[in-house]
């Protein structure tokens, strides 16, 4: 019998019992869905994640601190800044021009972390400041994605002017990041903050806090940052609100103060090197250790996530190959119940000359169809789960703030897998009933009522 008239019989076969054959094909459906579904979860989070840190350059970016060991992610909040420590690497003018240096390096960014700040007052309401104050020098080798308005300008027009964050935003009673544009908030400094701005204490005083100092600030742009409570001054402003009043104090008369930048002797927050290529991270990194500073790579975080994603990945996998295990079962059932109903049958087409491999093939092909007909109805409806998922996932990406849509999506390579899969299952599933199908004697299978 030729694979043609096999298939056609094959076909044949499985309408025959309608009722049966769409019960095995819905186990396998079940199963094929649940894989598909939760492995396009995974690497959909992946790639958002992923995605995430690659679009704006940071997979390229090397962190440069004052203290070692330090995340990508927490040194661009500040937390590997220098704190006053007289241990700690200071990162000066000269740090960033060696670090420039480097081969490979492209540029360097200067950041501060003035945290002068104690709360702010937002339309008449006042808000605790429990996020960072992040200031990138200007420079087009970091990029910052605005929802609305525009990044801060290093140009000095900008004055007392801010960006912040998406969350800060919503934090601060802006559900709409638009409407945050253009808005005047008050920051209120701390008690000991004595720096470009605070009132001047009378002569002779000679120390001493002077009580918090309120400035008036613009905003002027909202970024993408959804999951941290980010303001981001104007490089101008917080090179003046990294200053300090210095006494100056005389035998015969009242002591007298100026106001000094903290920079040369506390140096910058951090820096960020910038390199042309994902494969020249590791080496400048190891450049930069050198010169005693601490680095942080975005590479490492995005390859551990990858990690954390691939044993999600498998877990998840674990628990639908066990759906598929009892698809599996399913198939033998419904074909060793079709092998006792149809005995005479076999009996027939092996006494009108079909041989045992013709009669093992065709009951193999009817459980391979059945695991391919259970494998195709789950991918195709997990693609209609994606498409039905993706317009929530927008409205909840929009909310907080993102601009990323649609990331709910059925790999080509995972739907075609699934499919192979369960066909394969289905074939696995149908060699012990369709072995005893071939092992049938003739006149037995003649003589079966």
């Amino acid at each position: 019998m030729k694979f043609g008239d096999t298939f056609r019989t094959a076909l044949t076969n499985l309408r025959r019992q309608k009722l049966r054959t769409a019960l095995t094909v819905f186990a396998v459906f079940i199963g094929a869905l649940s894989v598909t579904v939760m492995l396009t979860l995974v690497t959909s989070a992946q790639d958002f994640a992923t995605s995430q840190a690659t679009s704006n350059g940071q997979d390229r970016q090397i962190a440069v601190t004052s203290q070692p060991d330090v995340k990508f992610r927490e040194a661009l909040m500040g937390n590997g800044a220098n704190q006053g420590e007289s241990s700690a690497f200071v990162i000066s003018d000269q740090v960033a021009t060696d670090v420039a240096a480097i081969p490979g390096v492209d540029g360097v960014v200067r950041l501060l972390f003035p945290q002068v700040f104690d709360h702010v007052t937002v339309g008449g309401q006042e808000h605790r400041l429990e996020g960072g104050v992040v200031v990138y020098e200007p420079s087009d080798l970091v990029g910052h994605t605005m929802l609305a308005g525009r990044w801060v300008d290093a140009a000095g027009g900008d004055g007392r002017a801010i960006a912040i964050s998406s969350s800060q935003a919503k934090s601060w009673g802006f559900s709409d990041p638009a409407t945050a544009v253009g808005k005047t908030v008050d920051l209120v400094t701390r008690d000991w903050y004595q720096g470009t701005g605070s009132p001047e204490p009378p002569p002779g005083d000679g120390g001493g806090q002077s009580g918090p100092t309120t400035f008036t600030a613009k905003i002027v742009g909202v970024t993408d940052q959804s999951d941290d409570n980010v303001i981001n001054p104007s490089w101008t402003w917080a090179k003046e609100l990294s200053t300090q009043r210095e006494w100056n104090r005389t035998n015969n008369g009242p002591s007298t103060s100026t106001i000094v930048s903290t920079i040369p002797t506390q140096g910058y927050g951090a820096l960020i090197a910038v390199t042309g290529s994902t494969d020249e991270v590791d080496r400048i990194a190891r450049d930069v250790r050198s010169l005693g500073a601490g680095t942080a790579v975005a590479k490492d975080e995005i390859d551990d996530q990858k990690k954390a994603f691939q044993i999600i990945g498998f877990v998840l996998g674990g628990i639908g190959a066990i759906a598929l295990l009892v698809a599996a079962i399913g198939v033998v059932n419904t074909m060793v119940m079709s092998i006792l109903e149809r005995t005479r049958e076999i009996g027939v087409m092996r006494a009108v000359g079909a041989s045992r491999s013709t009669v093992r093939r065709l009951f193999t092909l009817e459980a391979a169809l059945l695991g391919f007909l259970g494998g195709v109805v789950g991918v195709v409806i997990a693609y209609g789960v994606a498409a039905l998922a993706n317009p929530l996932v927008n409205d909840q990406l929009s909310k907080s703030g993102l601009t990323s849509r649609d990331i709910i999506s059925v790999p080509p390579f995972l739907g075609i897998a699934v499919i192979v899969v369960t066909t394969i299952i289905g074939i696995l599933a149908g060699l012990y009933p369709a072995a005893r199908a071939a092992r049938m004697d003739p006149v037995a299978a003649l003589r079966a009522e």
